[in-house]
């Protein structure tokens, strides 16, 4: 069969294209059902792939959509095409597919083709002549994009439209495509402005881009991941949120795998968690970190230390004669005196320097990178001092003085329990001593 002038073959090209929205009613119809859509985003997935082939189905053009499925590169030269036919592409049904062809229907064929990520399609087909010669206009559409009860389809734009989490839907690239209601609501602004732009918009000045990029990679692996994640609202607010992602192969978007987002407004119950957290490792009397507060605090530093190869030093000392205090003036006055206690050490060292009360009289401080032993004989010294100072209580002055004990990683112990032993025997040493003196763990 003679082949049409390229001039020609261009013309029909633009012109076939141009049609691509009146291909079928059946065509335009099936669009119009696609599932958990809403007509406003409808357009986004049309115009399909569209595959232009002479009347013997050797392929002339290919549109960008096409390209995609079908993994082309440079489909627009139309010489570089003239060796590929369509057929080839068909996995089965092949006569069936050309009868088909023939009769031009006006519903779809469903086909196997090889096609990169989808292999079952609804097939359309359009003739059209040039200068007498027969073209055909194809345009392809994964089958599982289609909801075949209306009713299903209808119930799931509902859900989409009054869902009170917040919903957006990505293409492949996270590009946003489409926001619900509620996500207009959350992020307090209009979904559609953000509609082409990238999701990341969301999350990065929260701080939430690691969180997300890691979810997606878990999705691309088992097509769903949920968590929490900071997000940004359009007036700039941080929140925390639940996140839900699903990956929708060939749900938007044709050619690519589709993102569902379903976020969350957490931050209330967040606070809430961070309030009851705090007061679980806080002592109600001091304000200073309790027992569960310096576990949690020693646990990540002692890791930290041995990761880089660091230094820590402990120094756990208790008051001298504080039970006698209780017992001659009441427990009220054991307990201001524990208050003034705290503020004095907090007022004395350094910021970075962690202070614990571990209960009843018990106190300990930790120190990071600084291995030298006159460092802490330095804080030690000055605890000391500064605790011997006569406190004046509802008229009464009451002189108290505490026993140290001082140990250090690595050179006490190699793991986080034995660090504690030895710097608690230390101060049990300076017990021994008649208290008000700190000892070193190394020192017997």
């Amino acid at each position: 069969m003679r082949m049409p002038a390229d001039g020609n073959i261009s013309e029909a090209v633009t012109k076939a294209l141009s049609d691509m929205d009146e291909l079928s009613s059946s065509h335009n119809l099936l669009c119009s059902n696609l599932a958990a859509m809403t007509d406003e985003f409808a357009a986004f997935v049309c115009p399909t792939p569209v595959i232009l082939t002479t009347e013997n189905l050797r392929i002339l053009y290919m549109n960008a959509a096409a390209e995609v499925i079908f993994g082309k590169r440079n489909v627009g030269a139309v010489r570089s095409l003239r060796s590929e036919n369509l057929i080839s592409y068909v996995i089965s049904n092949t006569a069936a597919f050309i009868e088909w062809v023939n009769e031009e229907p006006d519903t779809g064929f469903e086909l196997v083709l090889l096609a990169r990520n989808f292999t079952r399609f609804l097939v359309f087909v359009k003739s059209r002549y040039v200068d007498d010669r027969k073209l055909y206009a194809f345009s392809f559409v994964p089958s599982s994009v289609f909801m075949s009860d209306s009713v299903t389809s209808q119930a799931c734009q509902t859900v989409f439209q009054y869902a009170r989490v917040a919903i957006y839907i990505t293409d492949e690239s996270r590009h946003i495509i489409a926001t619900n209601p509620a996500f207009d609501e959350l992020f307090e602004m209009p979904g559609a402005h953000l509609v082409g732009k990238p999701d990341e918009l969301l999350y990065e000045e929260a701080g939430g881009s690691a969180v997300l990029e890691k979810a997606l990679s878990t999705v691309d692996e088992r097509r769903f991941w949920k968590g929490r994640i900071k997000a940004v609202k359009a007036n700039g607010t941080d929140f925390m949120a639940n996140l839900h992602v699903l990956s929708t192969p060939g749900a938007i978007g044709v050619g690519g795998a589709a993102y569902l987002f379903m976020l969350e407004d957490v931050q209330e119950q967040v606070d809430i968690e961070n309030s009851l957290r705090q007061a679980a490792e806080t002592d109600s009397l001091t304000g200073l970190s309790n027992r569960a507060g310096f576990g949690k605090y020693f646990e990540q530093v002692f890791s930290e230390a041995m990761r880089k190869g660091e230094s820590l030093t402990i120094l756990f000392f208790d008051l001298d004669g504080f039970k006698t205090v209780n017992d001659r003036y009441g427990h009220p006055m054991g307990d201001k005196l524990l208050s003034l206690v705290a503020k004095r050490l907090r007022s004395n060292l350094k910021q970075s320097d962690f202070i614990a009360r571990m209960g009843g009289d018990e106190f300990v401080i930790v120190m990071q990178s600084d291995s030298e032993k006159a460092a802490a004989t330095a804080v030690a010294s000055k605890v000391l001092e500064k605790l011997a100072a006569a406190y004046f209580i509802d008229g009464v002055e009451i002189r108290c003085t505490a026993s140290i004990g001082i140990a250090t990683y690595p050179n006490d112990g190699t793991s986080a329990d034995l660090i504690l032993e030895a710097a608690d025997s230390a101060m049990y040493r300076s017990k021994e001593c008649r208290g008000n003196t700190f000892t070193f763990c190394s020192d017997f």
